[in-house]
């Protein structure tokens, strides 16, 4: 082969691979999703039923709360849970199973942007997560 096809060859595979939405010929694009949001980090799997809720910390003066539930035994649960499309700067984190309730004090929230994908493929998600330990 002529060194002239040879580059020409080699330029070809480049331009189809920027056409394929990758900004480099050795990136590969894949389809991994992922969620923006808050997400909660528990120390282990708490005995069933239990409920982890996202409360804004003393200082907002309404207080709503982002509840998960685990209901039953039968249930197969997470010990990351996610709270899609939470954004709060500070929150405290209560969970509460049959052992008992506990609260943890507010803490501030740092997101950070992620490119599961590449960052030239998208998508990019804003994501947090905080730790909770679980009733004992």
């Amino acid at each position: 082969m002529h060194s002239a096809s040879i580059r020409w060859t080699l330029s070809s595979l480049f331009v189809v691979s920027l056409a394929s939405g990758c900004s480099s010929p050795t990136e590969v694009c894949t389809q991994v999703g992922c969620v923006s949001g808050l997400a909660v980090q528990l120390s282990s799997l708490p005995d069933r039923p239990f409920t982890v809720d996202v409360l804004p910390d003393e200082s907002v003066p309404i207080q709503p709360t982002y509840r998960f539930e685990c209901a039953d035994e039968a249930s197969t649960c997470p010990t990351l849970i996610q709270y899609p499309g939470l954004f709060l700067e500070r929150v405290r984190v209560r969970v509460t199973t049959p052992m008992g309730s506990i609260t943890h004090p507010a803490t501030t929230v740092s997101y950070t942007t992620r490119y599961p994908n590449g960052r030239q493929c998208g998508p990019a998600c804003k994501q947090a997560i905080v730790t909770a330990s679980i009733p004992e």
